[in-house]
């Protein structure tokens, strides 16, 4: 049945109003970041998404993303992914530890991860661990941040899987519909590695917010 010009008068105020909104939300969520750390205020960068786009992957532009999704399936049949609770969240910790030991961040942004862990409950975050078999390969947290998005406070991913970072988050955008249906976006948030850099354009976000494009807009 074809669209009347009344519902697409309608679907068109509330896109409207649902990419209004991302403004302000932008700016909580980079106003948040740079209080958390003064000093990359100038270096940092916010890659905000739609959070239905990154479990839908509709389109040729996401083809590699499904093939990504289908060889992890393939390759490890026994995978789940849980909400992370105080039952679990040790399975995410023990992520954050192996990742950690391989990794060469500085002792500040390794602490960030740690205090989330220990005010998990407190902070009411939300995250996930996703396992293979009874293995945790990769969990996340984020943070509702507004009344439409949420920040991604840290992930972590043991590489040797084929296609778990696809996977997990897939599963963690999933959760965040599940629980959160009202929340449209999420922000991945400044990515100093190169390859998480990468990672975080391939699913091509639809507002990347510098520092000096926040300032401009305060000017406004």
């Amino acid at each position: 049945m074809p669209h009347s010009h009344d519902s697409f008068k309608k679907m068109g105020q509330r896109k409207k109003k649902e990419v209004t909104a991302t403004v302000p939300f932008a700016r909580e969520c980079v106003e948040r970041t740079f209080l958390r750390d003064p000093a990359k205020i100038s270096s940092e960068t916010e890659y905000i998404i739609r959070i239905e786009k990154m479990v839908i992957l509709k389109g040729k532009k996401f083809a590699s993303k499904r093939n990504l999704l289908r060889k992890f399936q393939s390759n490890n049949p026994h995978w789940r992914f849980e909400e992370m609770t105080t039952q679990n969240i040790d399975k995410g910790f023990v992520v954050e530890r192996r990742w950690q030991n391989d990794s060469h961040l500085p002792q500040q942004q390794l602490e960030y991860m740690r205090r989330c862990f220990r005010y998990y409950s407190e902070l009411e975050l939300l995250g996930g661990v996703l396992f293979v078999a009874d293995t945790p390969v990769a969990y996340g947290m984020v943070a509702p941040v507004g009344d439409w998005g949420c920040y991604l406070l840290g992930y972590r991913v043991l590489s040797e899987y084929a296609g778990c970072t696809t996977m997990f988050f897939a599963q963690l955008a999933q959760l965040l519909m599940d629980k959160y249906p009202q929340l449209v976006w999420l922000n991945l948030g400044d990515t100093p590695d190169i390859g998480q850099q990468k990672m975080v354009l391939s699913y091509r976000p639809e507002i990347i917010m510098t520092y000096e494009t926040y300032c401009q807009q305060e000017k406004i």
